[in-house]
């Protein structure tokens, strides 16, 4: 549900020429962004039968660093922590490539980043244990991940430019093509 919701925001904000329409997609988008990480750990634990990983955790501790990001998301034009606004490039165009704020560098793209890194970590130790049968699944649900894992590092450091496109949101196809194969039939 948080993937639709990042891809449908996405193309909502590609689309829109309207300033406060573009804003109010990235607000829902980033929503929804905020959440995948915690998101895919707690899947991939529940699928590799690992939930004791995170025993002693109190219940919402993943979402804590989310419901802060959300909640900047929301209030961005009163403090730019989270991006420029208004969303303007330097030829006055909407763009997604805007100047990203303190809090999206050095908290929300970390804990994001090392979440995805720890699931990722989590799918090769389940390889190294798994049955031959396990592993084509595993190996389906490691690319899956993969996939836009790495289209979006690489598109928030700058290497891919797409203009105002982020592709991340279009990596999904493929990983829900993936995720698909991998669990029907594997």
């Amino acid at each position: 549900a948080a993937i639709a919701v990042w891809v449908v925001a996405a193309v909502v904000e590609l689309q829109t020429s309207n300033a406060a329409d573009f804003v109010l997609a990235a607000k829902f988008k980033y929503t929804a962004i905020a959440v995948v990480p915690p998101l895919l750990l707690l899947f991939l634990l529940r699928y590799a039968e690992r939930m004791d990983f995170l025993r002693g955790l109190p219940a919402g501790a993943l979402f804590a660093i989310p419901a802060a990001t959300i909640g900047l998301v929301w209030t961005n034009e009163l403090h730019e922590w989270m991006r420029k606004h208004p969303p303007y490039d330097a030829n006055g165009e909407l763009s997604m490539r805007m100047p990203w704020g303190a809090w999206f560098w050095g908290v929300h793209i970390l804990y994001s980043y090392l979440l995805t890194a720890l699931a990722i970590a989590l799918i090769i130790g389940e390889l190294r244990r798994s049955s031959k049968l396990q592993r084509s699944q595993l190996v389906l649900l490691l690319a899956g991940v993969l996939i836009p894992s790495v289209v979006n590092v690489l598109f928030t450091s700058g290497v891919l430019q797409t203009g105002r496109f982020g592709p991340t949101p279009l990596s999904f196809v493929a990983s829900g093509l993936l995720f698909s194969w991998g669990f029907v039939r594997r």
